[in-house]
């Protein structure tokens, strides 16, 4: 299924594919990490030139040992470095002197230990740029490239070539891994350990993945529009993500044609920063991770259970045409409650058709269920198994099964185990096994295992595997189909094109006198340049320039306080709304003043003004917003808005500049009233993709713009009125 190496020519292929190493640190010492990654490379049928390198001895497990790097004969492809981190810098440059350019470091005492190690990192990385290295680590595992018949790592490998490619970033998650996948027969191609990620990250080991063995089902699909039945995943388990665009970039290349999972953890991290708007706090960190990763269609794991059922259901399993399922089991209280993880992960619990109804009926037991889910009943044996698996494969409307297996005492687990392997790969339908038990379905188990039918301990873990892979199915078919149709070469677009001269003029003012954020008559300005609609609002300096503001723009109006200090003004007393008369404004005009008085008292800030702005009313409220994200960009934020921003979980991402705002809208939960709730009348949303395209390219084209929100946007009949902006800056 994969491209045969040599085939390619790229930058890293040298240290994936080293026809020589060199093991600086190599030991006699059973016990050290030179002795063990020197006998993993012989063990794993290693074909290449091994050279040790250590002074004190002539001979490691029958090596012949050098003192340096200098004594080596000939130029290394690879050098595997397992000496203390203090000694590092130092080879870097006898290396480099050899003209040795991939390593891999496994020392620790790095920015791991802190400031120390911190300095330590840094030189090491000054050293990468000096001369010029591909580094992996430090502090790393090593890789396993079992195309290559090398296992350059301190860990016991013992899994099969296989079809799955892996990056850890740490050395335990992968360890953990190698002795599992050994134990349940997964194979897998190559598995590589990040550690500090201090030259190497995610990004490179993606590209160059990229280049070397997926982009043959690229060329595959446009030359025959046709993809092969099995699939090649690639699992992450990552810490943190060096460059999130690049990263999204990449993948999105990936995942049209083979998923992608994820191991990301880190979601409680945005509860521990203070955000600044409404918009920094809904979009915070995890949030923005799970858009991205949707964007490019990548599957999350919530766990480590997700990550190894993950690796196996995608390596094993036939590419599901559609969503429907049927479920066959010997016991109906599984199949009742796998029924109701079918329905809850998006899954179709397919009607069988007439004829596979009608061949069931015949074939079964009277007692049988040949509806969806089929029952075979306690007793069945393998031979009813298989009659009721044929039938439901041969039924066109059916793309993939659960087979649930309970052992019974006449159950045959392991002839049931033999069939469902040799059906699965004829019909080449997924099949997700749940054999429940323990020592009655262990060899069963293990005979699945080595057919590659993914087979699961309970039915919940394979429905939601097939639900995730079905997903992603899904989304790949139109990914794929929207490239073939050449309607979309990208997910990002290039950016809207209007004028910023005005706009450019106000932030630049702020930005000389170093404000934080603009005030509220400042943000209304803003808006208005990029030509959205603003109710009137003025600074008034006493009682009378408010009545002034009512004479000529009328009522209904509302009194808040403004500076560029003050975000959330509705906490400290700054709003009054509805203000419908004279004597209302009056009153209100002292409360606000009141209110001013506190909060300067308080907080120092003696710019805060009074202002009066015209009140929109009988809109809809709605909440827009830009955060810039330090890793993945600017991120567009919408949802219902006023105080429902905060009462209910309406946060809706999108990564900008990609435009699809009529998807950004249908995935809120705001959108039921917006297409028009109980004979309502539906909202006309041009108005509002035309705000969320303008705040976006303002966004886009101010790099010290941090974050801008419009809360609420108040959307009427006719318009899209921006009311109250914020922009921190």
């Amino acid at each position: 299924m994969l491209p045969n190496p040599a085939n390619h020519n790229n930058v890293l292929d040298k240290l994936f594919y080293p026809s020589s190493i060199t093991v600086v640190g190599a030991s006699s010492n059973t016990q050290k990490v030179g002795n063990i990654v020197l006998r993993n490379i012989l063990d794993s049928g290693y074909k290449g030139a091994l050279y040790p390198v250590n002074p004190s001895t002539q001979t490691i497990l029958d090596l012949k040992c050098y003192s340096n790097i200098a004594s080596l004969p000939g130029t290394p492809d690879l050098a595997v470095v397992a000496i203390p981190s203090t000694g590092v810098n130092k080879l870097l440059e006898e290396l480099s002197e050899k003209n040795i350019r991939n390593i891999v470091i496994f020392s620790a005492g790095y920015k791991e230990i802190g400031p120390e190690g911190v300095l330590l990192e840094k030189q090491l990385l000054e050293s990468a740029k000096l001369y010029d290295l591909n580094i992996l680590g430090p502090n790393c595992l090593g890789f396993v490239n079992n195309s290559h018949n090398l296992n350059a790592t301190f860990g016991k490998v013992n899994a099969p070539q296989g079809p799955l490619n892996f990056i850890s970033q740490s050395g335990a998650i992968a360890s953990s891994f190698f002795d599992w996948a050994a134990e349940c027969d997964l194979g897998f191609n190559q598995f590589i350990t990040l550690g500090n990620k201090t030259v190497l990250s995610e990004n490179n080991i993606l590209e160059y993945w990229l280049s070397k063995f997926y982009m043959q089902y690229s060329q595959d699909f446009f030359e025959s529009a046709k993809l092969p039945s099995k699939l090649s995943p690639i699992g992450m388990y990552l810490e943190s993500i060096v460059n999130g665009q690049e990263f999204v970039k990449l993948v999105s290349r990936i995942t049209p044609f083979n998923p992608v999972f994820i191991l990301k953890p880190g979601k409680t991290e945005q509860s521990k920063k203070a955000m600044q708007s409404h918009t920094g706090a809904l979009a915070g960190e995890d949030n923005v991770l799970e858009t991205a990763l949707s964007t490019a269609n990548v599957i999350r794991c919530q766990g480590m259970e997700d990550m190894f059922d993950y690796s196996k259901a995608f390596s094993w399993s036939y590419v599901p045409s559609g969503n429907n399922v049927a479920i066959i089991s010997n016991a109906g209280g599984p199949a009742v409650i796998t029924s109701d993880f079918v329905a809850e992960n998006g899954l179709n619990l397919v009607d069988l058709s007439a004829d596979t109804k009608k061949l069931l009926t015949t074939q079964l037991p009277r007692a049988a269920s040949i509806l969806n889910p089929v029952d075979v009943l306690g007793d069945a044996l393998a031979d009813r198994y298989k009659i009721a698996l044929t039938s439901v494969l041969e039924d066109s409307a059916v793309d993939s099964v659960i087979l649930i297996l309970t052992p019974q005492v006449m159950t045959q687990a392991e002839q049931t185990a033999q069939l469902i392997g040799n059906l699965a790969h004829h019909y080449k339908k997924p099949i997700f096994c749940a054999f429940v038990g323990g020592a009655q379905v262990e060899h069963a188990i293990k005979l699945l295992d080595q057919y590659k039918v993914p087979s699961f301990s309970y039915p919940g873990r394979a429905v939601n595997c097939l639900a995730q892979l079905s997903n992603w199915a899904l989304r790949a078919n139109t990914m794929r189909d929207n490239l073939l149709n050449e309607q979309v070469t990208s997910i990002f677009v290039s950016k809207p094109k209007i004028n910023f001269d005005t706009a450019t003029s106000i932030l630049e003012q702020a930005m000389s006198r170093q404000a934080p954020a603009l005030t509220s008559v400042e943000s209304s300005l803003l808006l208005s340049s990029i030509d959205l609609f603003t109710p009137p609002i003025k600074v008034v300096e006493n009682s009378q320039h408010a009545v002034d503001f009512v004479a000529n723009h009328g009522w209904p109006v509302v009194l808040k306080l403004s500076s560029e200090g003050l975000l959330h003004k509705s906490d400290v007393g700054g709003v009054i709304t509805n203000i419908r008369s004279t004597k209302e404004l009056a009153y209100g005009y002292e409360a606000i003043l009141g209110s001013k008085r506190k909060l300067i008292d308080s907080t120092g800030d003696n710019l805060i003004e009074v202002v009066i702005q015209k009140q929109v009313e009988d809109g809809l409220e709605l909440i827009i917003g830009v955060k810039k994200d330090p890793n993945f960009g600017a991120v567009l934020m919408f949802g219902a808005g006023g105080v429902m921003a905060e009462l209910i979980d309406d946060t809706n991402l999108l990564l900008l500049p990609s435009t699809d705002y009529a998807g950004l809208v249908a995935r809120s939960k705001v959108h039921k009233i917006l297409a028009g709730y109980r004979g309502d009348a539906a909202y006309h949303l041009d108005p509002l993709y035309a705000v969320m395209e303008r705040l976006a390219a303002l966004a886009l084209n101010f790099e010290f713009i941090k974050e801008i929100e419009i809360n609420p946007l108040i959307l009427t009949p006719t318009h899209a009125w921006a009311v109250d902006g914020k922009v921190v800056l």
